[in-house]
């Protein structure tokens, strides 16, 4: 069972933050073809787990630095606002090379936070997440 352990000095205060890498989906055999000779390179972005959000979330500024199209449109809640229509995205979460998750995640502005991603109960689904208080650690395995 691929896990990943990591442990942060003040994990109530900052939360479970880790370093993520980020690729575009492939959604067809034709477009797999054409991306083979140019295969993107992962972004890193800082992501929150956060078992609050139905689902991931990416900052919309770094959607466009990385050049995803939007895949469809969906209207939210979030803890400040309801009924925010916002684009959606497929990408591919790589937490380590053998532990990875292919998402569709919306695309919200995130302005003022020091995250550029949550990753929503649509991955923990597919997962087990322990936060371990006393240790200032937590795990996701799958």
């Amino acid at each position: 069972m691929p896990s990943l352990s990591v442990q942060i000095n003040d994990l109530l205060g900052v939360g479970p933050v880790l370093e993520v890498r980020l690729l575009p989906v492939r959604t067809n055999a034709r477009q797999s073809r054409k991306q083979r000779a140019r295969a993107p390179e992962p972004v890193a972005v800082t992501a929150l787990i956060d078992t609050g959000a139905t689902s991931t979330v990416l900052k919309r500024s770094v959607a466009e630095t990385m050049g995803l199209k939007a895949v469809d449109v969906a209207s939210v809640h979030t803890a400040s606002s309801a009924n925010v229509l916002c684009v959606r995205y497929d990408l591919r979460l790589v937490l380590r090379r053998d532990l990875t998750f292919d998402v569709r995640a919306l695309g919200l502005p995130m302005e003022g936070q020091n995250i550029d991603c949550l990753i929503g109960r649509d991955v923990l689904a597919k997962a087990v997440f322990l936060y371990l208080g006393r240790q200032n650690q937590f795990v996701l395995a799958v």
